[in-house]
């Protein structure tokens, strides 16, 4: 009598192995091999997939798309027994809520992208029976049914959301009444001119918000304080900028020119402030600030080169800011030689430079300050003034034997390098210097 040869492990440990792979093509290779055997179990359908859809809908997270529902039926079939045994699905523009509550279980966390919000009360009821987690909405919400509709996502725990000027008030109505959202970005249409009105109700709301909730995440964009009460207004800065559990917090085109930073307390990771007219004041206190903060991540854009923004260079050593973002950074006369100086001495570990109005020379400046520094290991500049020469000095100063620091990467992508032949002539160039990752 012969006997069947039982699998040398279940199919349950190939599923829990699998979810441990964070690359598609190392998961693809591994169901390969073990799909002789009979082993995929559920995993068979996730095979099936690669078939229709791109590898990125498929893992890390599963995407459901609009175009998935048009698929032939043994594939729809695949896709809701393979969403079965995700725990976060994302859901891109699918309207078909009926079919969303047939074939995702309950448990199963849905991260939503759509283009408008439909908030019609049958609609937005519906949604109230699905597990919605996170939704990212690319069009502005109605004023009059957005509220109720947003009341009706229990498990929303996060909102990005395009805004305007009447619509902002419900967002941040919403936010302050609800029980799990730790995770707010407001985002300006780009069909509004100028910046949005904020009056002392929203930024009570707001208050209210951080107060209550472990906010973990902020952005904010666009907005005008000058006609809110100071005294509401300082309550908002202190809740925001000293929320204990927020770790990002970014702000972009916000007059912030009458915060003193000394009275605050930062314990967020990351920080971004750009374009928010931060006077000597703002910038002096802000570089000191940072020294007893715990921001490692660090975005400034917009300002003034001066003695505050040279204080804040100075500081660095003594921060725990380990990856700095500078853009559009207006400097005058020699200042930008002073600049690339400092950078032989700069301590952070990556660095993005990003400066429009810049020369060919001065970016050789820059190449040099690289040469020089013993810290930055993640480089990525952008400027149109920078050409194949321009990038090749920059190549050939980041892989320096001079360099402590070994150069992981470099990112030129947003330069004038030409056509695509001259790109690739760019990284067997960087090859040949011993620098194998450059983008550009």
């Amino acid at each position: 009598m012969t006997h069947r040869q039982q699998p040398l492990f279940p199919v349950e440990v190939v599923l829990k192995t699998a979810f441990f792979i964070a690359e598609i093509s190392d998961l693809l290779a591994f169901l390969e091999a073990l799909r002789p055997a009979g082993l995929l179990g559920p995993l068979e359908h996730l095979w099936q997939l690669r078939l229709v859809k791109q590898q990125k809908e498929l893992w890390p997270t599963l995407e459901i798309t609009k175009e998935d529902l048009t698929l032939d039926a043994a594939f729809r079939k695949c896709l809701a027994e393979f969403a079965k045994c995700c725990s976060r699905v994302r859901v891109h523009n699918v309207r078909d809520i009926q079919w969303l509550r047939r074939h995702l279980p309950p448990t199963v966390d849905q991260n939503w992208e759509i283009t408008t919000l439909q908030t019609s009360p049958n609609i937005s009821n519906d949604w109230s029976k699905l597990r919605i987690t996170s939704s990212h909405v690319h069009g502005a919400l109605r004023t009059d049914t957005s509220l109720e509709a947003l009341q009706q996502l229990k498990h929303l725990t996060t909102l990005i959301v395009v805004i305007t000027e009447e619509s902002m008030s419900s967002d941040l109505e919403f936010a302050a009444k609800s029980e799990r959202l730790i995770h707010l970005e407001l985002r300006p249409a780009f069909k509004l001119r100028g910046k949005i009105l904020v009056n002392n109700i929203m930024l009570n709301n707001l208050i209210k918000w951080f107060k209550q909730q472990p906010v973990g995440r902020f952005h904010m964009s666009g907005w005008d304080l000058q006609f809110t009460d100071i005294d509401v207004k300082w309550v908002f800065y202190e809740s925001m900028f000293q929320c204990a559990s927020l770790k990002e917090l970014s702000c972009f085109s916000t007059v912030f020119s009458d915060i003193d930073f000394s009275k605050l307390t930062f314990s967020m990771n990351s920080l971004s402030l750009r374009f928010c007219d931060l006077d000597s004041h703002g910038m002096t206190t802000l570089s000191t600030r940072l020294i007893s903060s715990t921001v490692i991540n660090f975005a400034l854009s917009g300002v003034e080169y001066g003695q505050d923004f040279l204080q804040l260079f100075e500081i660095l050593p003594q921060t725990s800011v380990k990856d700095l973002n500078l853009s559009a950074i207006k400097f005058h006369g020699g200042e930008f030689r002073i600049f690339a100086n400092l950078l032989k001495t700069c301590t952070v570990e990556t660095l993005t430079f990003r400066q429009n109005n810049i020369t060919p020379e001065e970016v050789l400046l820059v190449a040099e300050g690289i040469r020089e520094n013993k810290s930055i290991r993640f480089l990525n500049v952008q400027s149109p003034s920078i050409g194949i020469e321009e990038a090749k000095v920059l190549i050939k100063c980041s892989v320096h034997p001079k360099r402590r620091a070994k150069m992981h990467s470099l990112d030129i992508s947003g330069c004038w390098l030409g056509a695509w032949s001259q790109r690739e002539c760019l990284r067997t160039f960087a090859a040949e210097h011993g620098l194998e990752n450059v983008v550009v």
